[in-house]
Parts: C-alpha cells; structure tokens; sequence
C-alpha cells in the first residue's frame, strides 16, 4: 500500500500547472492605442522571400518603419508633456547612446497619413 501511495504523490507532482502568458501586442495594436490609427496588415503573410518584393510589399514595410517612428515620437512628446523637456532630453540621449541616432532630428507628423 506505502508504494502505491508512493505512485500517485509522483503522478501527482509530474502534473504541469498551466500559466497564461500575458501576450505582448503587435505593432498594429500599439498604433491604434498609441496613434489612434488602424494598420492594414494585409500584406503581412504574402510571400516575402520572393523577388522582386511587390509595391504593395514595399509600402507594407516602410509603414511600419514610419509607425515605429511615429510612435516613439508621440511617447516622447507624452514623456515631455509630463515631465517637461528634460525627460525626453533623456530618453533622446539614452537612443543616441545605444545606436539611435536616426531618431534624432525625426519628427513626423501627427501621423495621419496611416
């Protein structure tokens, strides 16, 4: 009788306990909540190891270029809102710091043009 009890305490702890993973949002979610724009995703499966990429496909990945900028520049501009120029003057400094120098300088528009 000790091993069955043995067996079933092992069967026991060789259950896995499942835990949900917090999903991380896509980028089309973080513009529509960051932005207030819908991206249109259309073109995100079509077949990209093809060549030449269509124009289509081109203009798919040069908005998501633009609405990354976009994005970080509306953040900063929420950042200097709240904590005044000098938050923003950190962050730009932190960019340039880790390879962004791009960023500098970029400034798009309200980001209508989605």
């Amino acid at each position: 009788d000790d091993d069955k009890d043995k067996d079933k305490d092992e069967g026991k702890k060789k259950k896995k306990t499942t835990t949900k993973k917090k999903k991380t949002p896509g980028l089309a979610a973080v513009a529509d909540r960051v932005l207030g724009k819908s991206l249109d995703k259309s073109e995100q499966c079509s077949r990209w190891m093809t060549r030449p990429l269509t124009h289509s496909q081109l203009c798919y990945a040069a908005l998501d270029a633009f609405v990354l900028v976009a994005i970080g520049h509306r953040i900063l501009k929420k950042e200097e809102e709240t904590h005044g120029s000098r938050g923003s003057d950190d962050h730009l400094r932190a960019a340039e710091h880790g390879g962004g120098r791009i960023l500098r300088g970029a400034s798009p528009s309200s980001g209508q043009a989605l």
